[in-house]
């Protein structure tokens, strides 16, 4: 499967474990879409990473560029979340859908 935003595009995996990204070591190349999820905890993650928050629709309602190691980010609009690596999607706008084929 394929993430797409704009005129960028990332493999993408999909999962329910929220804590998918603890203690692993290799870095990010992909995307994780994770269902059910409107918080995202960066504790014990080994590097940084983006935050995508979305609907049911996968209308964007939030997002955390950079988010650090060991930060909290929630957001009660969201039903799902997007893990990415640092800075691959640039712009990001509130209200602006993500694609998956």
């Amino acid at each position: 499967m394929k993430l797409y935003y704009k005129d960028k595009s990332i493999d993408l995996t999909f999962t329910h474990n929220p804590i998918i990204m603890k203690y692993k070591v290799m870095k990010l190349y992909y995307a994780y879409y994770i269902f059910d999820c409107n918080r995202y905890s960066s504790i014990k993650n080994r590097y940084n990473i983006d935050i995508i928050m979305v609907n049911k629709e996968n209308t964007i309602v939030g997002y955390k560029h950079d988010m650090h190691i060991n930060t909290v980010y929630e957001n009660k609009k969201a039903n799902n979340c997007i893990v990415t690596p640092v800075n691959y999607f640039k712009s990001i706008k509130i209200g602006d859908k993500i694609t998956i084929e």
